[in-house]
């Protein structure tokens, strides 16, 4: 057996629609021998986009252990009950992840803490002076010239 999740977004509707979808799917993994492990309480998303002219739907997960046979037969069941989407993945274990080494060690609840050597009693040493860059002036900016000025000039060049 392996271990799947299957998640539906059903229509919005009353409190009595959207149990009777919830309960219609559990049934449905039931009768086709599936174990449920988990089912998560409905929740009103807001869809990225329209589906069949909804802009809300209802999201649901189940969490389930079955056969992979059972996947197909599933699969027909839900096409037949009316829900705007449902999609079932396998859950697979996790590997587990490698803890690198930072660099201080960190204490955690179940380690006791180590004694503070003398070197970290003392006084810090004094920060060293950064020498400070001079900036240059910047040089006045210039005035735009105007179309009399340009002109004179023109003429003066001309003559």
């Amino acid at each position: 057996m392996k271990a799947y999740e299957l998640s539906v977004v059903a229509k919005t509707g009353s409190d009595e629609e959207i149990k009777n979808t919830t309960k219609t799917i559990e049934e449905t993994l039931q009768k086709l021998e599936a174990s449920i492990s988990q089912i998560t309480e409905p929740s009103k998303v807001r869809l990225g986009y329209t589906i069949k002219k909804e802009k809300e739907g209802i999201l649901t997960s189940f969490y389930f252990q079955a056969e992979p046979k059972v996947l197909e037969a599933l699969k027909k069941e839900m096409d037949a009950i009316n829900v705007l989407r449902y999609f079932i993945v396998e859950k697979r274990k996790v590997k587990k992840q490698i803890q690198y080494r930072t660099r201080a060690p960190q204490i955690t609840q179940t380690e006791e803490a180590a004694p503070v050597s003398e070197e970290l009693d003392q006084a810090p040493a004094p920060a060293q002076e950064t020498p400070v860059k001079e900036t240059k002036e910047k040089p006045e900016k210039r005035r735009k010239a105007e179309l009399e000025d340009i002109n004179k000039e023109l003429e003066e060049m001309l003559k």
